[in-house]
């Protein structure tokens, strides 16, 4: 299931079920992985050694400190002090995992050489439904080199057929 970082997924998991705010530490974990990706320097920053380690603690307390809760920034400031910080979105992968398997729920990716309609959105979506026993959230992506039919990676696993 999860592999790097899995105690830090569990307990970050573990303190945003019991504040029952699991949306809103996923939310948090989304932010700050987002922002990570869009400046890979950043993420440079926050694993030098030579940078004091108060340092980049305050740089994230100050990027994130009024966007997310308190104790996704004590994550921060956790993997950071053990030079863990580019493990993070291992963590996030986790925790999301975790979420689904707690609300029942599962992510299909469908990737097709057009848009797919509503109507076939659905009828998909009730399908995989019957298929997993889960409530499914279906995310669309359109690749124009499929020749034809669909891909649905469900869980990330390939569903055929």
């Amino acid at each position: 299931m999860i592999a790097q970082g899995n105690e830090y997924s569990e307990a970050i998991f573990m303190l945003a079920q019991e504040s029952g705010r699991l949306e809103e530490y996923s939310a948090a974990l989304t932010l700050v992985c987002e922002q990570f990706r869009g400046e890979p320097l950043y993420m440079q920053f926050l694993s030098s050694p030579n940078i004091p380690r108060s340092e980049r603690q305050s740089a994230v307390e100050k990027a994130f400190g009024e966007a997310v809760p308190q104790d996704v920034l004590s994550l921060l400031a956790l993997l950071i002090e053990h030079g863990k910080i580019a493990e993070l979105y291992d963590i996030a992968e986790g925790f999301e995992a975790l979420k689904s398997s707690a609300q029942n729920t599962s992510v299909a990716t469908v990737t097709s050489a057009v848009e797919l309609t509503d109507t076939q959105l659905e009828a998909l979506k009730s399908k995989l439904q019957k298929v997993s026993g889960k409530n499914v959230i279906i995310e669309s992506r359109i690749d124009k080199s499929i020749i034809g039919g669909i891909v649905v990676e469900l869980d990330g696993k390939l569903i055929d057929g």
